[in-house]
Parts: C-alpha cells; sequence; structure tokens
C-alpha cells in the first residue's frame, strides 16, 4: 500500500538540497579557514631614537688686550729733577720723596731711565741748561715716569740710590780713548787733571749736591 503523505521523488529532491547545503556550507568554512592569515602581527615594538650629538661647544676667542691707559699727566704727582756740573762728570738728580724701583737703558747715546712709577718730571730747568756731558732731556709720551737722555758719544754712567733719591752721573770719557781725544783741545789735553771717581762722601750725602 502506497505512503501518504509526499511523492517519494519530491522527498528525495529535498534531501539533496539539504545535503547539498550542508555541503556548501562547510566547504565554504573550510576555504575560509584556509584563506585566513597564518600569522598575526604581534605587539608594536617601538626602538627609541638616540639623541642628536651635543654640538661643539663656541669658544669665544679672547678679547683683544687694551693698551694700558694712564691717568691725566696733569693728576700725576711731580717730582723735581736737577742737574749740576762736575770737573769730570755732570749729575741728574731726581727728588723722589718715597723709595721707587727703577732700571737703566742704555742703547748707543740714548739712556733711558724707567721709574716703577707714573709721574711727571719737573724738567724745564735742565732740558733748557743741560749738566756736563749731557746734550738732552726730555720725558717720553711712551709711559708717564720714564725719561730719555741723550749724553756725548763715549761718555760713562753711574747710578745710585741716596735715601729716596735717584742719581745719574755721566762721566767723561776714559782719557786715552779716540773719543776723549777728539774732544779735547791741546789746552785741555795739557791741562787736563787725572779723572777722579766722586768720593763716598759725594756719593753717600743725604742730600746729593747736583
Amino acid at each position: 500500500m502506497a505512503a501518504r503523505g509526499r511523492p517519494v521523488g519530491t522527498v528525495t529532491a529535498v534531501t539533496t538540497a539539504v545535503l547539498l547545503t550542508a555541503a556548501s556550507i562547510a566547504e565554504a568554512r573550510s576555504i575560509s579557514a584556509f584563506s585566513a592569515p597564518l600569522w598575526s602581527p604581534g605587539p608594536t615594538i617601538v626602538v627609541p631614537t638616540p639623541p642628536p650629538p651635543n654640538p661643539t661647544p663656541t669658544v669665544a676667542p679672547p678679547p683683544t688686550p687694551q693698551p694700558r691707559r694712564y691717568a691725566q699727566a696733569s693728576a700725576l704727582p711731580s717730582i723735581g729733577v736737577r742737574g749740576g756740573d762736575h770737573p769730570d762728570y755732570g749729575r741728574l738728580v731726581f727728588d723722589w720723596t718715597t723709595e721707587v724701583p727703577y732700571r737703566v737703558e742704555r742703547d748707543g747715546e740714548r739712556v733711558r731711565v724707567r721709574f716703577d712709577r707714573p709721574v711727571r718730571l719737573a724738567l724745564a730747568g735742565v732740558a733748557g741748561d743741560p749738566p756736563r756731558n749731557v746734550l738732552t732731556v726730555r720725558q717720553t709720551g711712551e709711559r708717564p715716569g720714564m725719561v730719555e737722555v741723550s749724553v756725548t758719544p763715549g761718555s760713562r754712567l753711574r747710578d745710585l740710590r741716596v735715601g729716596t733719591k735717584i742719581v745719574l752721573d755721566v762721566l767723561d770719557p776714559l782719557p786715552g780713548t779716540a773719543v776723549a781725544a777728539a774732544a779735547a783741545t791741546p789746552a785741555d789735553a795739557e791741562a787736563a787733571p787725572e779723572p777722579v771717581e766722586p768720593g763716598a762722601a759725594d756719593i753717600e750725602a743725604a742730600d746729593p749736591a747736583p
């Protein structure tokens, strides 16, 4: 006896469609599984960038040395300068009232006396009437406290300190030298005595006579 309900052909078609649908879903899942990426990106690693190297420090050039500035001449202390003639030498006396270092330099007939203190030198008297063997006396503008003395060729120098005063003697050339012979007249050659060095009393006097 035939079964009641749907025909056999219809049931078979439906079953086949269900099976095909299930197979399609399974295949789709399988393909999706294979097409999925085989790796996933890991956490992002940030590599710190090293700071730039320190720039080379700029070294400022050293300051240009400025010429030494001295006080105005009118503001400097003043000392007197005396001169005098002796039988065989001329004398300059610098009347310092305090002890001041000094030095004497000679270059040919040019003599420089450098005092270690700026000062005005009262040279009017000796500049107008220089002592024996001294041609000119002047204070240079190079440095306050330096005096330049022009002396006769062949003359000799002697400097000394008497208390706080500075003494510069300009002695005649030694007898018998060509300079002394050229400077002497026939009368001088006959009458000229042997030069005598100033004695200790003259050198060590508290107020040396010019």
